[in-house]
């Protein structure tokens, strides 16, 4: 089992802008639809990979395909930013600063959706139950009948 909240930006912000404010700015200035993605916690005995697999293949349907987002955003512990550079993609996008939510130091990652999409159906080695190709949703027709509509 495991869990991962993905907030969509809306006009009361993102909780990331209590520590990453300018960061957050420059992306929508950058016309950037952005959310962000909290608390991710999988149950340590049940296999961690196959949990983080569900739950990033439904994040990214969420995020990128119904939310038609550009871009999410994470901060993360500083000892876990190789991890989330090197399964995912991530990129760098703020300092380390504390953290009062967590109460601990964090750093902010982005992660360009489109970049990962395309990472994620070629590169990583997770089945593509919600990419296109290789018997995914896609090709069931099911893609086809989301419609994305922003704000």
């Amino acid at each position: 089992m495991g869990t991962l909240t993905v907030r969509r930006d809306t006009a009361l912000g993102l909780l990331a802008e209590k520590a990453y404010a300018d960061q957050v700015h420059e992306m929508r200035t950058d016309g950037r639809r952005i959310g962000e993605l909290v608390k991710l916690a999988i149950e340590e005995a049940v296999d961690w990979r196959a949990a983080l697999d569900a739950l990033v293949q439904s994040a990214y349907l969420v995020t990128r395909v119904v939310q038609g987002l550009t871009d999410v955003v994470i901060e993360v512990n500083p000892r876990h930013v190789r991890f989330y550079q090197r399964v995912f993609g991530f990129v760098l996008a703020g300092a380390e600063r504390f953290c009062e939510r967590a109460g601990a130091p964090c750093v902010l990652l982005a992660l360009d959706l489109e970049r990962f999409g395309r990472r994620y159906s070629n590169e990583l080695p997770l089945p593509p139950l919600f990419l296109g190709g290789r018997g995914g949703l896609e090709d069931k027709g099911f893609l086809k009948t989301c419609t994305i509509t922003s704000p």
